[in-house]
């Protein structure tokens, strides 16, 4: 069994391109539109990582990120967040405290892809957090 990533994203265009984006690297990609969706998903498969578009004025979405983080086995999950835009300072440090990486969009597909590779390969880890 290869490496499992969640993806919940609401936007379906961004959904099939990371899905593919994905799967072509070669990963077995999960993708859900919505929260309880992934939540459900999250709590009964086992994924290696989770790539959440986070909607920062979503209060659902808040809790489910809270959840992510802090609910056994979850919490042990590696989180990539993806927002529109940057949360505030207070959030951002605690999410940086926790670290849990987020990229803002628009971004950068080949650094995206680092970004995944260096959350779920321990060797490119080490790398790709020098190259990030």
């Amino acid at each position: 069994m290869g490496v499992r990533i969640l993806i919940i994203e609401a936007d379906p265009d961004l959904n099939r391109l990371l899905h593919v984006l994905l799967e072509t690297d070669g990963y077995e990609v999960t993708t859900t539109f919505a929260t309880d969706a992934a939540l459900a998903r999250a709590r009964r498969e086992t994924f290696d990582l989770i790539i959440y578009d986070w909607d920062l004025d979503d209060l659902r979405g808040q809790l489910l990120l809270d959840t992510l983080v802090t609910e056994l086995p979850l919490h042990t999950i590696p989180l990539l967040l993806i927002c529109g835009r940057a949360p505030a300072a207070s959030i951002a440090n605690a999410l940086g405290m926790s670290g849990t990486p987020m990229i803002e969009k628009p971004f950068d597909l080949r650094l995206f892809t680092r970004q995944v590779a260096a959350l779920v390969h321990p060797r490119e880890r080490a790398v790709g957090a020098a190259v990030l």
